[in-house]
């Protein structure tokens, strides 16, 4: 495969230029449970040759230690993890939450303690520390219940809650998604072109985000799924059919890299 078109700006402009991924759907297949997910094979081993070219950082919706342990050794060579949407990020190998969002640690661990005493066997709750996430992939009869509960349970502690991809997402209530995170990146390393792979409707704040910088040129990918919104779709560059075809774009742009 060559490098498509959209990126030859940020080939151009490396090493001054920023790689942002999200993980799940993107670099990973979409899986029935959360836990499952891990990424397509050869990614970790592209993502790390491409930091000696680039900037490489995610951005997604999952824990930051969850993720810097499906991905090793990635944090160890460089790639930058913003976690939870930006509710925390790692820091010279320490987990930093949001100012804002720290202290409402107690309080979803005592919503998840509920969960796990009262929910349906069918629902799956996924932790996340500054986050619970309740999935109803595998069992539609859960979303009522799931929905009757957040709805509920943001009423009464304050979480917000957030749809997602088959689940429903009490977080914090801190104004506080994937742009916010873009926004961050960019503003401390202000590279000269940025590029953004993801795949959900969570992902189009990034986009947005990194589209308002009219000096910074800028790439969108959306990696199509089934489930995949149109919304992504209209707002991307360039349109991947799958997350194994994602990380065959990131091979030969190293592949491009290599040949310099």
């Amino acid at each position: 495969m060559s490098v498509p078109p959209a990126l030859t700006s940020l080939f151009e402009a490396a090493p001054n230029a920023l790689l942002v991924l999200d993980f799940d759907g993107t670099i990973s297949n979409i899986v029935d449970h959360p836990d499952d997910a891990v990424a397509i094979d050869g990614a970790i081993d592209v993502l790390i040759d491409l930091t000696e070219h680039l900037r490489v950082a995610f951005i997604t919706g999952r824990p930051v230690e969850w993720l810097v342990a499906r991905l090793s050794p990635c944090a160890e060579r460089g790639v930058e993890f913003i976690g939870l949407h930006g509710h925390e990020r790692l820091r010279d190998g320490v987990i930093v939450p949001h100012r804002d969002s720290a202290p409402w640690r107690d309080v979803i661990d005592e919503v998840h303690a509920q969960v796990i005493l009262i929910a349906p066997p069918e629902v799956i709750a996924e932790p996340k520390g500054l986050g619970l996430a309740l999935h109803f992939r595998n069992s539609p009869a859960a979303e009522e219940w799931i929905r009757a509960f957040t709805t509920q349970t943001a009423a009464t502690t304050g979480l917000v809650a957030h749809d997602t991809r088959y689940a429903v997402e009490l977080r914090p209530p801190v104004d506080l998604d994937k742009g916010h995170a873009m926004d961050e990146l960019l503003a401390e390393h202000a590279p000269a072109a940025v590029a953004f792979f993801g795949d959900d409707l969570v992902d189009l704040p990034a986009v947005l985000a990194m589209r308002a910088n009219p000096s910074t040129a800028s790439a969108a990918f959306y990696v199509e799924s089934h489930e995949g919104p149109i919304a992504m779709r209209d707002a991307a560059d360039v349109v991947l059919d799958n997350p194994t075809e994602a990380v065959e774009v990131l091979r030969a742009l190293r592949d491009a890299f290599a040949a310099k």
